[in-house]
């Protein structure tokens, strides 16, 4: 038996599965350098954030740790978010989720992007650590 590479129109099918399957609704926001009158950089306040239109994403809270890089630095989170392959991301940026299968999350919950973004042949991953409520 040969294994046949994937043609473009296999992942395309590939990723329209792996989309018809995320229930939930998140937002996302850059990280944005915010300075007071003296020109030093304070810490970034939710107010602050510039969250775009909520996409499509599957949320996962399952804590865990994971080694990245040459160095095998271990990083720890508290959850994964899967979403459309190509979606553009600030890995310093932040993550809301604003629905859970299909019902509203009051305020959301904020989640710091933690590593880099994990590229799979339907979707990315990314790892995130809470940071508020």
């Amino acid at each position: 038996m040969t294994n046949l590479p994937l043609s473009s129109e296999d992942f395309t099918n590939l990723r329209a599965d792996a989309e018809s399957m995320f229930l939930d609704e998140c937002a996302l926001a850059p990280r944005v350098t915010v300075k007071d009158g003296a020109g030093e950089e304070i810490p970034e306040k939710q107010e602050h954030r510039a969250w775009g239109s909520p996409i499509r994403c599957s949320f996962d809270v399952r804590p865990g740790s994971k080694a990245f890089g040459p160095d095998h630095t271990l990083l720890a989170y508290d959850a994964g978010i899967r979403m459309a392959a190509g979606t553009a991301i600030d890995v310093h940026g932040w993550v809301k989720v604003v629905s859970r299968y299909g019902s509203a999350v009051d305020d959301g919950i904020v989640y710091e992007i933690m590593g880099p973004v994990q590229d799979g042949p339907s979707a990315i991953r990314l790892l995130l650590k809470r940071v508020e409520p």
